[in-house]
């Protein structure tokens, strides 16, 4: 296994994820949209809008994250077309990152959902893999039998 054969599964992967994240989102906010209060700062912001959320919300923000990790992880085993857990879990991984860095970027945010959110997509990812490995690889590659 060399890296050059993984670069083109992950970035398709950790690619695939970000877009979906981000349709997902703007789907969940539309539904549940932010308040533009004047003379409100980010974090007032987001603490009002936290505290005035619906379970509902959380549902889906948790939803859309378990999507979002096992359709990746699903894209980048697809990609690289072998039985290897490898491209998912990097994957997973650089997803895990981005949110971390998200989360120190936003003020406001529940801490469990801040936790749930970086703790899901690396076993949500290899559960991608898992999914496409019994179900999918066996059609594209004869060589996986």
């Amino acid at each position: 296994m060399s890296i050059p054969k993984l670069i083109l599964p992950v970035v398709a992967g950790v690619m695939s994820g970000m877009i979906l994240q981000v349709l997902g989102e703007r789907g969940i906010h539309a539904m549940y949209p932010m308040p533009t209060s004047f003379g409100m700062s980010g974090r007032e912001s987001s603490i009002l809008f936290f505290s005035q959320v619906s379970s509902s919300f959380y549902f889906l923000m948790l939803l859309n994250i378990a999507l979002v990790s096992t359709l990746a992880g699903v894209i980048s085993t697809l990609v690289y077309s072998k039985p290897s857990s490898i491209p998912a879990f990097i994957v997973g991984l650089v997803i895990s990152l981005g949110e971390v860095f998200t989360i120190t970027k936003l003020d406001g945010n529940p801490v469990f959902l801040s936790v749930l959110s970086v703790l899901l997509h690396l076993p949500l990812s290899w559960l991608g893999y898992y999914v496409t490995k019994k179900y999918f690889l066996k059609y594209l590659n004869t060589e996986s039998k």
